[in-house]
Protein backbone atom coordinates (compact mmCIF):
# COMPACT_ATOMS: atom_id res chain seq x y z
CA UNK A 1 0.00 0.00 0.00
CA UNK A 2 1.66 3.25 -1.01
CA UNK A 3 0.96 5.42 2.11
CA UNK A 4 1.31 9.04 0.17
CA UNK A 5 -1.21 7.67 -2.32
CA UNK A 6 -3.56 6.36 0.33
CA UNK A 7 -3.45 9.77 2.53
CA UNK A 8 -4.08 12.29 -0.66
CA UNK A 9 -7.34 10.08 -1.58
CA UNK A 10 -8.28 10.41 2.30
CA UNK A 11 -7.74 14.34 2.17
CA UNK A 12 -10.16 14.04 -0.78
CA UNK A 13 -12.77 12.54 0.80
CA UNK A 14 -12.14 8.84 -0.63
CA UNK A 15 -13.76 6.99 1.84
CA UNK A 16 -12.71 3.35 0.54
CA UNK A 17 -8.85 4.69 1.14
CA UNK A 18 -10.08 5.36 4.46
CA UNK A 19 -11.31 1.63 4.94
CA UNK A 20 -8.03 0.08 4.47
CA UNK A 21 -6.23 2.71 6.84
CA UNK A 22 -9.05 1.46 9.70
CA UNK A 23 -8.82 -1.96 8.67
CA UNK A 24 -4.89 -2.00 8.54
CA UNK A 25 -4.93 -0.03 11.69
CA UNK A 26 -7.61 -0.71 13.99
CA UNK A 27 -5.95 -4.25 15.64
CA UNK A 28 -2.75 -3.12 16.56
CA UNK A 29 -3.97 0.40 17.53
CA UNK A 30 -6.08 -1.24 19.92
CA UNK A 31 -3.15 -3.83 21.26
CA UNK A 32 -1.18 -0.45 21.76
CA UNK A 33 -3.94 1.56 23.70
CA UNK A 34 -4.99 -1.88 25.78
CA UNK A 35 -0.75 -1.61 26.64
CA UNK A 36 -0.68 1.16 28.20
CA UNK A 37 -4.79 1.11 29.52
CA UNK A 38 -5.47 -2.34 30.56
CA UNK A 39 -8.89 -1.84 29.67
CA UNK A 40 -10.46 -2.78 26.47
CA UNK A 41 -13.18 -0.62 26.02
CA UNK A 42 -11.38 2.48 26.69
CA UNK A 43 -8.84 1.39 23.91
CA UNK A 44 -11.37 0.65 21.58
CA UNK A 45 -12.94 4.11 22.19
CA UNK A 46 -9.75 6.22 21.91
CA UNK A 47 -9.02 4.20 18.72
CA UNK A 48 -12.56 4.95 17.45
CA UNK A 49 -12.31 8.32 18.09
CA UNK A 50 -8.70 9.11 16.96
CA UNK A 51 -10.12 7.49 13.66
CA UNK A 52 -13.06 9.57 13.43
CA UNK A 53 -11.00 12.89 14.20
CA UNK A 54 -8.63 11.27 11.01
CA UNK A 55 -11.58 11.73 9.03
CA UNK A 56 -13.32 14.87 10.18
CA UNK A 57 -9.94 16.54 9.51
CA UNK A 58 -9.12 14.75 6.31
CA UNK A 59 -8.91 17.80 4.43
CA UNK A 60 -6.47 18.80 6.08
CA UNK A 61 -4.66 15.77 6.96
CA UNK A 62 -0.84 15.96 6.73
CA UNK A 63 1.30 13.06 7.64
CA UNK A 64 5.22 13.59 7.15
CA UNK A 65 6.26 10.65 8.23
CA UNK A 66 4.93 6.99 7.49
CA UNK A 67 1.65 6.62 8.67
CA UNK A 68 1.92 3.73 10.92
CA UNK A 69 4.36 5.79 13.09
CA UNK A 70 2.12 9.05 12.75
CA UNK A 71 -1.02 6.82 14.11
CA UNK A 72 0.88 5.49 17.14
CA UNK A 73 1.80 8.78 18.22
CA UNK A 74 -1.44 10.30 17.81
CA UNK A 75 -3.00 7.20 19.92
CA UNK A 76 -0.44 7.97 22.75
CA UNK A 77 -0.75 11.19 23.04
CA UNK A 78 -4.53 11.01 23.36
CA UNK A 79 -3.69 7.90 25.81
CA UNK A 80 -1.88 10.50 27.85
CA UNK A 81 -4.13 13.08 28.05
CA UNK A 82 -6.98 10.27 29.21
CA UNK A 83 -4.73 9.08 31.98
CA UNK A 84 -2.80 11.37 34.40
CA UNK A 85 0.83 9.69 33.47
CA UNK A 86 1.12 9.06 37.25
CA UNK A 87 -1.94 7.46 37.56
CA UNK A 88 -0.55 5.09 34.79
CA UNK A 89 2.86 4.80 36.67
CA UNK A 90 0.91 3.63 39.63
CA UNK A 91 -1.11 1.25 37.90
CA UNK A 92 1.25 -0.46 36.48
CA UNK A 93 3.42 -0.58 39.81
CA UNK A 94 0.21 -2.32 41.30
CA UNK A 95 0.12 -4.47 38.63
CA UNK A 96 3.92 -5.54 38.29
CA UNK A 97 3.76 -6.61 42.10
CA UNK A 98 1.05 -8.99 41.61
CA UNK A 99 2.94 -10.39 38.54
CA UNK A 100 6.14 -10.36 40.08
CA UNK A 101 4.30 -12.61 43.43
CA UNK A 102 3.54 -15.03 40.91
CA UNK A 103 6.55 -17.68 40.54
CA UNK A 104 6.75 -17.92 37.14
CA UNK A 105 7.13 -22.19 37.37
CA UNK A 106 3.46 -21.94 37.54
CA UNK A 107 3.21 -20.79 33.94
CA UNK A 108 3.60 -24.22 32.00
CA UNK A 109 2.65 -22.29 28.63
CA UNK A 110 6.09 -20.41 27.18
CA UNK A 111 3.56 -17.78 25.39
CA UNK A 112 2.08 -16.66 29.15
CA UNK A 113 5.46 -16.83 30.69
CA UNK A 114 6.52 -14.13 27.92
CA UNK A 115 3.60 -12.33 28.28
CA UNK A 116 4.05 -11.96 32.30
CA UNK A 117 7.99 -11.02 31.93
CA UNK A 118 6.96 -8.47 29.35
CA UNK A 119 3.59 -7.21 31.24
CA UNK A 120 6.23 -7.25 34.48
CA UNK A 121 8.88 -4.17 33.06
CA UNK A 122 8.61 -0.58 33.39
CA UNK A 123 6.46 0.78 30.97
CA UNK A 124 8.56 2.46 28.97
CA UNK A 125 10.68 -0.95 28.33
CA UNK A 126 7.37 -2.21 27.64
CA UNK A 127 6.26 -0.04 24.94
CA UNK A 128 9.27 0.19 22.75
CA UNK A 129 9.47 -3.48 23.29
CA UNK A 130 6.26 -4.29 21.88
CA UNK A 131 6.34 -1.76 19.40
CA UNK A 132 9.78 -3.21 17.88
CA UNK A 133 8.29 -6.87 18.32
CA UNK A 134 5.48 -6.68 17.46
CA UNK A 135 4.56 -3.53 15.04
CA UNK A 136 8.12 -3.81 13.43
CA UNK A 137 8.78 -1.07 13.80
CA UNK A 138 12.27 1.14 13.14
CA UNK A 139 14.19 2.56 16.10
CA UNK A 140 13.33 5.95 14.73
CA UNK A 141 9.44 5.10 14.42
CA UNK A 142 9.22 4.22 17.85
CA UNK A 143 10.42 7.47 18.50
CA UNK A 144 8.97 9.69 17.13
CA UNK A 145 5.92 7.12 18.43
CA UNK A 146 6.98 7.72 22.02
CA UNK A 147 8.25 11.72 21.85
CA UNK A 148 11.66 10.38 22.75
CA UNK A 149 15.31 10.34 21.40
CA UNK A 150 16.11 7.11 19.04
CA UNK A 151 19.22 6.87 22.18
CA UNK A 152 16.10 6.66 24.67
CA UNK A 153 14.64 3.60 22.60
CA UNK A 154 18.16 2.14 22.24
CA UNK A 155 18.60 2.21 26.24
CA UNK A 156 14.76 0.96 27.35
CA UNK A 157 14.90 -1.76 24.39
CA UNK A 158 18.49 -2.97 26.28
CA UNK A 159 17.09 -2.81 29.56
CA UNK A 160 13.99 -4.70 28.32
CA UNK A 161 16.23 -7.25 26.92
CA UNK A 162 18.43 -7.63 30.17
CA UNK A 163 15.44 -7.78 32.33
CA UNK A 164 13.58 -10.88 30.01
CA UNK A 165 16.55 -12.34 30.12
CA UNK A 166 16.91 -12.20 33.52
CA UNK A 167 13.17 -13.02 34.20
CA UNK A 168 13.43 -15.94 31.21
CA UNK A 169 16.97 -17.40 31.20
CA UNK A 170 15.96 -20.45 29.93
CA UNK A 171 14.28 -19.23 26.62
CA UNK A 172 16.65 -16.42 26.16
CA UNK A 173 20.68 -17.07 25.52
CA UNK A 174 22.81 -14.37 27.67
CA UNK A 175 25.66 -12.56 25.42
Amino acid sequence: MDERALIQRINRGDVAAFETLFRAYHPRLCGFAFSYLRDRAVSEELVQDLFMAMWEKRARLDVRTSVRAYLFAALRNRVLNRSARARMEEQWSEQSAEVEAIPALEYSDTGERVRVAIAALPPACRNALLLRWQEDMSYAEIAETLGVSVKTVENNLGRARALMRERLPDLIETD
